[in-house]
């Protein structure tokens, strides 16, 4: 974990991977490979959530560091060539997981067939597979809780009033001599230009205020029913860094998947998480409230679900005991 961390990956990253290895007993530099692997691709523009996949796979189907490179390596590859990674992806690792190549051709054939797909401009035709990424079939998203932000400043507006125009000079008469017999026209005075009138510059439309559960109706007593029978539905499925599954999940994913399976969408990680919703105190803990914990120093790393505010007691995905219930 120490390798990792000193190579710049996520602290938090580090220690989900890092308290999954502890539980298992794997090797120190398995879990630095791993990290340091899921760093490396995010680097290369790689989603994080496919990144997180990658090394979710490691771990549940046991792949040497070896295999774990090698698929690095190849999804790299796949990034510079800009080509969809949540589909390469799908198609490396659905193929991979039929048993039927080894993992060099595996790589060979995946980055072979999607270089054809990209000349042709075809979609390439992907295996089932059930990945982080993958899209969930979920009930209809009321309300979404976003992070909150510092209020931003005020934008000029975008239409700005017309340069003033220069008042012209004042035009001197100037009488021409002219042959006899005629005689001289005088100047006809011009009109003074009136200067342009100021342009008042466009009002800024004020955005559409956020809707609140308050505004669309939603409270934690009609919303608590379903979000508990959600979050039991998840009791002793196994800690899986990355996981957001019933066969394996990690903290921030059962908090997720409890809320949305309950039309409430919240963010993926528990740093974010964090940023939604009001700050409250301690005995103001209600169930269905988030708490958070800072288990390395370096901010939100763990997250868990009140669902008894007397002890209080929460629900949480425990990387040595999967989903688990505790006792603050």
């Amino acid at each position: 974990a120490w390798q990792a961390l000193s190579r710049g990956a996520p602290p938090d990253v580090v220690e989900g991977i890092a308290l999954y290895g502890y539980r298992k007993k794997i090797p120190g530099e398995t879990i630095a490979a791993w990290a340091s692997g899921y760093k490396n691709l995010t680097d290369a523009k790689v989603p994080p959530e496919v990144a997180a996949d990658l090394v979710r796979n490691a771990m549940e189907n046991d792949w040497d560091i070896r295999t774990f490179d090698l698929f690095k390596q190849n999804m790299y590859a796949a990034a510079r060539n800009r080509f969809d990674m949540k589909a390469y992806a799908t198609y490396l690792f659905g193929h991979y997981l039929e048993g039927k190549k080894m993992p060099g051709a595996m790589a060979a054939d995946a980055m072979v067939y999607f270089k054809k797909c990209a000349a042709r401009k075809t979609e390439p035709v992907l295996p089932p597979y059930q990945g982080v990424f993958s899209p969930k079939p979920v009930q209809e998203i009321v309300y979404e809780a976003k992070p909150r932000e510092e209020v931003p400043e005020p934008v000029p507006s975008a239409v700005e009033p017309p340069p003033a125009q220069p008042q012209p000079e004042p035009v001197t008469p100037v009488v021409e001599p002219r042959p006899e017999p005629q005689p001289v026209r005088p100047a006809v005075t011009p009109r003074p230009v009136e200067p342009p009138k100021p342009v008042k510059p466009a009002a800024v439309p004020k955005p559409a205020p956020q809707p609140t559960p308050q505004s669309l109706g939603i409270a934690m007593g009609t919303l608590w029913p379903g979000l508990y029978t959600a979050a039991q539905s998840y009791l002793g499925t196994p800690y899986v860094w990355g996981g957001t599954t019933h066969k394996g999940i990690d903290c921030s994913g059962f908090t997720q998947n409890s809320y949305g399976e309950n039309k409430v969408r919240i963010p993926r990680v528990s740093r974010d998480q964090w940023k939604t919703g009001d700050p409250i105190g301690w005995k103001d803990l209600r169930k269905g409230d988030l708490v958070f914990f800072n288990t390395m120093g370096v901010g939100v790393s763990h997250v868990g679900l009140v669902v008894d505010a007397s002890g209080p007691r929460f629900y949480h995905a425990s990387s040595s005991k999967g989903v688990t219930e505790s006792d603050l």
